[in-house]
């Protein structure tokens, strides 16, 4: 039997039998783009089903450029099908509203922390202010203190003070030595505005060892003294 006399099967694109088919229809299967070198063979006498490819010496036309066939034209009648937006993954509206609501709260957390240690900062830092506008307030005395001490070499014990010579914030001042022997001054306080117990406190003043210098100390609270006068 010729070549093209023989008699072929192949499957087609679903794997079904087709055939038989001389070698002349299957070269013409080829060029139309039916059967590609892929395409499973079988004639009569062959062992088993072999692709096209494998029979290139018998088939010169498998050289051929293969044409592939345009695709179907859609259905007439067929109704375009919406694309479907897909569901976005990761969080939803649920979550993105719990993420909102914990960090507003962290937000809140964070405000109410920082107004904890700003207001009491704030509130001691406006006692503090008013304290050294009352240590300010003592300089005459002081001063008077100072050009008795230079003109006379002493401490002076008696000022002749009257009520009038007391700054305003304060009830009494003392001068004189201090039982450690240095000259100075002491201030009672008496009761202020915006300064609530302060009443009966104490402001001392002191001449350093050349009698240039003043010190100080209270019996305040710290936090609210110029820090040249913290014990």
């Amino acid at each position: 039997m010729t070549m093209s006399g023989q008699q072929w099967f192949y499957a087609d694109a679903s794997r079904q039998q087709q055939g038989p088919v001389d070698s002349d229809a299957l070269a013409q299967l080829w060029r139309d783009g039916r059967v590609d070198a892929r395409t499973l063979l079988w004639r009569e006498g062959q062992a088993g089903w072999l692709p096209l490819a494998g029979f290139s010496a018998e088939f010169p036309w498998l050289a051929e450029v293969q044409v592939v066939p345009p695709p179907p034209p859609p259905l007439p009648n067929a109704a375009a099908v919406p694309a479907t937006k897909p569901a976005r993954s990761g969080m939803g509206a649920g979550a993105g509203c719990a993420i909102a609501v914990a960090v507003g709260f962290v937000g809140l957390m964070v405000i109410g922390i920082l107004a904890a240690i700003a207001i009491p900062a704030y509130h001691d830092y406006t006692q503090r202010a008013l304290v050294m506008q009352h240590i300010a307030a003592a300089t005459p005395i002081k001063l008077r203190i100072s050009e008795a001490f230079a003109r006379q070499g002493e401490c002076p014990s008696d000022l002749a003070l009257e009520s009038k010579d007391v700054p305003a914030g304060f009830s009494e001042v003392w001068t004189g030595r201090f039982e450690d022997g240095t000259c100075g001054a002491q201030f009672t306080f008496d009761e202020v505005a915006r300064l609530p117990g302060i009443k009966g406190k104490k402001m001392w003043f002191w001449l350093d060892e050349t009698g240039t210098q003043w010190k100080c100390s209270s019996d305040l609270d710290n936090k609210i003294l110029p820090a040249s006068c913290r014990g």
